[in-house]
C-alpha cells in the first residue's frame, strides 16, 4: 500500500505557478483561442534551431553566438530581419537578468546595441521575433505577468513615442505554467511555430506549428467543461484542435511546400515582390515599364536566392564551429571567413541592383 502511494506521488505533475499568479491562469483559462496545431515535434534544446523552418521572407533565428560571434553558452536567440539589415537579440544585464537590444547594419558592421525601450524593467526577456511589418515584437518574457516560467508576449512599436507599447501576453494555449517562447510566424506561407518544455523531460523541447488566426476567436466556456477547458489550454492532444479537416489539409500542403523549398525562394518564376517606392509594389515582371529594370529585377531575384543559401550555409558552419574541437576549428576558420566575404558581397549586390532597378523605372 505504501509502495502504491509513493508511485501516485511521483506521477503528479508539478506545475511552476505561484498563488499570485493563480488569478492569472484562471482569467486566462476563460479566454483560451482556439487555434489549429497542425503538428508537434520533441527535440534535445541543444538542437532546437536546427529544426525551425522559416522563408527568407521572414527573417531569421540564430543563436547570439552565430550573429555577433561571441562564446555565450546561454541558450539566448537573435532576429535577424529579411534583408539582414536589422538585429534585435537578448543580452545578459545581471545575473539570471536579460534584456532585448537592437542593433542596424551600417557599413556591413552592426551599430552599437540600443536597449529597447517602453518594455517591463520587473522581467527577464528573450526569444525575440518581429513580424515583416517592422514594429510588432513577439519576445519571451519570465516576470509578475507570466504565468510560470517564460511566456509569450506581443507589443507594437510606437513611432510617435520612439518606444514600445505596454506588452500583452498572448494567453492560452500558447503560454502554460511551463516555459513557452520563441513564437514565430511565418507569414508568406501563413504558418506559425513557439516552443514550450511542457510535459518534456529535461533536456528536451516541443515545437508546436500552427496556422496563425487573423482575427482571435476564444472557445466558449459555456459548452465545455473544466476538464475540456483545460486540455484544449495546456494542448493535451492537438487533435483536439483539428477540427477544420479542409484548413488542416491546406495548412500541411503549405508546410510540405516550405520544407522542400527551405532556403530557396518559394515565389514563381514570374512573381517577385519590389518594393519600387511608397506608392507602388511589383509582385510580377510584367509590371515593369523599363526593359532594363526588369532585366535588373531578374538578376535581383537570382541574387536574393543566392544570398539565402550562402547565408544558411553561413549559420551552419558557426553554429558547427562553436560546438567544436579546436582542432576542428581551424579547418571551420577558413570556410567561414569566405562564405562571410560572399555573404557581404551579395548584399551589396542586392542593394546595388534595388538602387539600379528604381532608378531605371522611374516611377
Amino acid at each position: 500500500m505504501n509502495k502504491i502511494i509513493v508511485f501516485i506521488i511521483l506521477m503528479v505533475p508539478v506545475l511552476r505557478i505561484t498563488a499570485q499568479n493563480m488569478e492569472l491562469y484562471n482569467r486566462k483559462l476563460k479566454a483560451v483561442e482556439q487555434v489549429l496545431v497542425i503538428d508537434s515535434l520533441v527535440v534535445p534544446r541543444a538542437q532546437l534551431l536546427e529544426h525551425l523552418n522559416l522563408s527568407m521572407e521572414s527573417g531569421r533565428i540564430l543563436s547570439v553566438d552565430s550573429a555577433l560571434s561571441t562564446r555565450d553558452s546561454l541558450h539566448n536567440t537573435a532576429f535577424i530581419s529579411q534583408l539582414g539589415n536589422q538585429l534585435v537579440y537578448t543580452r545578459q544585464t545581471a545575473p539570471g537578468q536579460f534584456r532585448l537590444y537592437k542593433c542596424d547594419m551600417v557599413a556591413d558592421r552592426w551599430s552599437e546595441p540600443v536597449q529597447l525601450t517602453g518594455l517591463p524593467e520587473d522581467e527577464s526577456q528573450n526569444y525575440p521575433f518581429v513580424l515583416t511589418d517592422g514594429t510588432t515584437l513577439y519576445y519571451a518574457a519570465q516576470g509578475p505577468n507570466s504565468l510560470g516560467g517564460y511566456d509569450i508576449f506581443m507589443t507594437r512599436y510606437d513611432a510617435d513615442t520612439k518606444s514600445f507599447l505596454a506588452p500583452e501576453n498572448i494567453g492560452m494555449p500558447f503560454n502554460s505554467t511551463a516555459n513557452d517562447y520563441l513564437y514565430m510566424v511565418d507569414e508568406y506561407h501563413n504558418i506559425g511555430y513557439f516552443v514550450t518544455d511542457r510535459r518534456q523531460t529535461p533536456g528536451y523541447v516541443c515545437i508546436y506549428t500552427f496556422v496563425p488566426n487573423e482575427v482571435r476567436n476564444i472557445y466558449s466556456t459555456d459548452s465545455l467543461t473544466h476538464d475540456k477547458l483545460v486540455s484544449l489550454a495546456e494542448l493535451h492532444s492537438i487533435r483536439e484542435t483539428q477540427g477544420d479537416t479542409q484548413a488542416l489539409r491546406e495548412a500541411t500542403e503549405r508546410l510540405m511546400h516550405m520544407k522542400d523549398n527551405m532556403y530557396t525562394n518559394t515565389e514563381s518564376s514570374s512573381e517577385i515582390h519590389f518594393v519600387v517606392n511608397d506608392r507602388y509594389t511589383y509582385t510580377s515582371f510584367s509590371q515593369f515599364r523599363n526593359d532594363n529594370a526588369c532585366a535588373e529585377a531578374r538578376l535581383w531575384k537570382q541574387a536574393r536566392e543566392q544570398y539565402a543559401v550562402a547565408v544558411s550555409k553561413l549559420d551552419k558552419l558557426r553554429e558547427k564551429y562553436h560546438h567544436s574541437s579546436t582542432g576542428e576549428r581551424k579547418s571551420l576558420k577558413g570556410d567561414i571567413l569566405s562564405l562571410e566575404r560572399s555573404v557581404e558581397e551579395l548584399r551589396d549586390t542586392i542593394s546595388q541592383r534595388e538602387k539600379a532597378i528604381r532608378s531605371l523605372e522611374g516611377r
